[in-house]
């Protein structure tokens, strides 16, 4: 069973709560060497697509335990980047500390595992992190018959953690000014404009803390993502796909967004097409979709367009495709 959806989702979603909010200390980390070695790996076919895949495990499967070792979780993850969240309440110190010890071991780590031999060559994978402290806030949208469901996270905590990163060099971990005054003395930092570069920890940080076995719900699962998802073995494999990036630049609210969520969850059910992610915020909305995984149709390419002609016709929302 593949950890599709958070923990925190699946718990909300079985209870019946739709929304919410809460404090948390964001981090964003972006991991480079993945294009060069993806389109390195590509002309090997299959067995360089299951290089590939086995390269991503190395890499993703410390990083992901460092974060859920100190009680954080993970609530997107991309082909070359994750983020993750460390809620708190008012026990402030706790939170940044274990957010803290995070980033370092993924940076220790990193520091030592650089580079990944291959039959292909050697393959150099580097990161760089940003954190941030404020406000998540969080939704599940579902359809009008409940067969189907996506969730969204955004806030200061992850629009923060985003922007710190951006400031970062190659093995660098960047903290925005809200989250170094919580830590105080605990660190030593450099001024990085109006942010500050992580240079030394002095605190002990937080011990690691056994992980929770994940507590999946098949019946909620399918409701965001296809059955095959779950079930399918662990490989690597290259693929033709449509993929389609919707902005929708007016989209402000909740109510927008269910309004016009309802008409691409019953276009789906007419051409198919995987929701991969739904970014919601304050400056619009943006989804990614696929045709092409992780089922294929001869008319893949038809179908997403189809899909967008008449999802343009239905919807009285103004949409920006790219396909």
């Amino acid at each position: 069973m593949h950890i599709l959806v958070p923990q925190f989702i699946i718990n909300k979603y079985s209870a019946g709560e739709l929304s919410g909010e809460f404090q948390a200390v964001g981090m964003f980390v972006d991991i480079s060497g993945f294009t060069a070695m993806t389109d390195g790996l590509m002309d090997h076919g299959q067995h360089g697509a299951e290089v590939l895949a086995e390269i991503m495990h190395k890499v993703f499967n410390p990083l992901v335990r460092c974060v859920y070792e100190q009680t954080g979780f993970l609530p997107t993850l991309a082909g070359d980047a994750l983020t993750a969240l460390f809620p708190f309440d008012s026990s402030f110190t706790d939170a940044h500390l274990r957010a803290l010890a995070a980033s370092w071991c993924i940076h220790q780590h990193m520091q030592v595992h650089k580079d990944y031999p291959t039959a292909y060559g050697t393959f150099k994978v580097s990161v760089k992190m940003g954190l941030s402290v404020g406000e998540v806030r969080w939704g599940i949208v579902t359809s009008a018959d409940k067969s189907r469901a996506t969730y969204y996270f955004q806030g200061s905590a992850i629009e923060g953690c985003t922007s710190a990163e951006k400031q970062a060099k190659a093995g660098e971990i960047v903290l925005d000014s809200g989250f170094t005054a919580q830590l105080g003395g605990s660190i030593k930092t450099a001024s990085v404009g109006n942010y500050y570069s992580l240079l030394e920890v002095k605190a002990s940080l937080p011990t690691s803390q056994d992980i929770e076995p994940y507590q999946h719900e098949t019946e909620f699962i399918t409701h965001f993502f296809p059955q095959v998802l779950s079930k399918q073995p662990y490989r690597g494999e290259f693929r033709q796909v449509v993929s389609m990036f919707i902005s929708l630049p007016t989209v402000r609210t909740e109510e927008q967004l269910d309004i016009f969520m309802q008409s691409l969850f019953a276009l789906q059910d007419q051409y198919g097409g995987l929701l991969n992610r739904l970014d919601f915020g304050d400056k619009g909305s943006h989804l990614l979709l696929f045709w092409g995984a992780p089922v294929t149709f001869e008319n893949d390419i038809e179908r997403a367009l189809n899909f967008i002609l008449d999802l343009q016709i239905q919807t009285s929302i103004p949409i920006n495709a790219g396909i």
